[in-house]
């Protein structure tokens, strides 16, 4: 029975991973989406580093924050929706990709992100969200790992490709 509590003790451990997860965007409501998700698979064993810009205010066990606080300004509440109200979907995918051209430049141009990249650090998953860029799936690359796209919004006509989404929902007879 001992043998067996030891085996099963490390072979939890094993089955542990290495975990990046990438939230670059600034909007507290996207990382509200996916804090539950890093934060029970580090309660699950595996070893997750978060980079965002809301790190843990209290550490946690399994989980280290690579903070991005400072390399944007941060956008807490600050997008009213009146003005997207009645705008067309061209200037909506034209602003909401600006916001991503700027996240692009700075996060990835950051020395957290760089020291990220040489600290030689190796990963076995990349989870990357789906928003606003696809600048962030260059860490795939770069770490030649499998990766899990999430989106805390409604998909974005660039994304129904990737994905293998139908570009609509509705059949037309």
């Amino acid at each position: 029975m001992f043998k067996l509590l030891v085996f099963s003790c490390l072979l939890g451990h094993v089955l542990s991973a290495d975990i990046l997860a990438v939230f670059p965007h600034t909007g507290k409501s996207h990382f509200d989406v996916f804090e539950p998700l890093v934060l029970a698979l580090a309660a699950r064993g595996h070893q997750v580093t978060v980079l965002s810009f809301y790190p843990q205010e209290t550490p946690v066990t399994n989980y280290t924050d690579i903070s991005l606080v400072g390399t944007l300004p941060m956008f807490v509440n600050a997008l009213q929706f009146d003005y997207l109200k009645g705008s067309t979907p061209i200037f909506e995918f034209t602003f909401v990709s600006g916001i991503g051209l700027s996240v692009c430049e700075s996060v990835l141009s950051s020395s957290q992100v760089k020291s990220l990249i040489s600290s030689g650090k190796k990963f076995d998953l990349v989870i990357v969200e789906l928003f606003n860029s696809d600048c962030f799936l260059s860490l795939v690359d770069f770490y030649g790992v499998p990766h899990i796209g999430l989106s805390s919004s409604r998909d974005l006509p660039h994304h129904n490709p990737r994905v293998g989404n139908p570009d609509s929902f509705f059949l037309l007879e």
